[in-house]
């Protein structure tokens, strides 16, 4: 089903201070489902790491933001998957198109679209299959 999701929830949008935790820019919010807001997150994630994957790996976000929203409710681990494929694939669209990309994709600078190109074609590869192991 769907549900309001924050639509850009990675890092720079939590806020913590002490034992207060805030959540941040919810421009991007909408109604989807959770496993596209997870596979969403972890793309985004994911994305800072694209150079360290084996940090990634090893730092437990994954698995650990996977089982913070499982100990609610249970989210299929393929359906999250398949969320974080479209949504690589939907940055590619973008990447083919300018004219339908977000501003800040249609006007980056050539450095920027290639580390998103870069990104894309390491999904392609399948350098990022590793962090679906269990």
């Amino acid at each position: 089903g769907q549900v309001l999701i924050h639509g850009d929830f990675n890092p720079s949008n939590v806020l913590v201070s002490g034992q207060r935790t805030a959540i941040i820019d919810f421009e991007n919010a909408c109604y989807a489902s959770v496993p596209y807001e997870l596979g969403n997150t972890i793309y985004m994630v994911l994305f800072d790491f694209r150079h360290d994957i084996e940090t990634f790996i090893t730092s437990g976000f994954k698995d650990g933001f996977i089982r913070g929203y499982c100990s609610i409710e249970y989210v299929n681990p393929d359906a999250i998957r398949s969320c974080f494929d479209r949504r690589v694939f939907l940055l590619k669209g973008w990447l083919e198109d300018y004219e339908s990309a977000p501003l800040v994709i249609s006007s980056a600078d050539d450095v920027w679209k290639r580390e998103l190109t870069d990104f894309v074609l390491g999904h392609e590869k399948g350098n990022f299959d590793a962090i679906w192991s269990d």
